[in-house]
């Protein structure tokens, strides 16, 4: 276990965090209405299903939002140990938030064209914006970044003797699992719960980790 020097509030703030982001993306899941793939249909049930929508919206934006102390935790446990691991997981997590929030707010033009456009005119914008270039990218740093960057953290988390095996193995197994089958809910909830119970582990190593100096840190600057 990394031997830190961090002030107690910053890592009960971390290890919230570490639990509160996945939580935040299974309330996510569990709020956003059911949508199919065809973008008519799709249209058809945002409009009637606006409001749902919206909060479903903010609640993804406060997951990406809590996913940026979240990492910072895992940055801070793995700096000691692997600093080169932890810059390039926690990167590419960096990466992936900007790309999650890209994706969120084509998300939320699309709502608005399905409340505030009609018929061919609301078809066709709709059906445009995911294959703009910067749709594209924002989607691709989404999925590989975001992910590839956890994978990272977690097996360098486990190399380390942070955590065990399994939770490196359950992030692998959340990712298979999204970039199989993201348009199935059941599969997505799943995905999230394995993703709480290792952030979890996660946040009770970030809790435990020895401090050099336990006066000093608590001590008020």
């Amino acid at each position: 276990m990394p031997i830190l020097s961090d002030h107690p509030t910053t890592r009960r703030s971390q290890a919230a965090a570490l639990v509160a982001a996945p939580v935040a993306g299974l309330v996510t899941t569990l709020t956003w209405p059911r949508t199919p793939l065809d973008p008519a249909e799709r249209l058809v049930i945002l409009a009637d299903a606006a409001e749902r929508t919206q909060v479903a919206h903010t609640l993804n934006l406060l997951t990406i939002l809590l996913f940026i102390p979240a990492v910072a935790g895992m940055y801070r446990l793995l700096q000691p140990r692997r600093p080169r691991a932890a810059m390039i997981g926690s990167s590419l997590v960096a990466a992936g938030l900007v790309g999650w929030s890209g994706v969120l707010a084509l998300s939320s033009a699309e709502l608005q064209i399905a409340r505030n456009l009609d018929g061919d005119a609301g078809l066709a914008a709709a059906e445009s914006l995911p294959s703009s270039p910067v749709a594209v990218a924002m989607t691709a740093m989404f999925l590989l970044c975001t992910f590839g960057g956890l994978v990272v953290l977690t097996i360098a988390l486990w190399r380390s003797g942070v955590t065990r095996g399994w939770v490196p193995a359950a992030v692998a197994l959340a990712v298979v699992g999204d970039m199989a089958a993201s348009t199935l809910t059941v599969v997505v909830v799943a995905v999230w719960v394995l993703m709480t119970a290792s952030f979890a582990a996660i946040a009770r190593a970030r809790v435990a980790a020895p401090v050099t100096n336990p006066e000093a840190v608590a001590a008020p600057a």
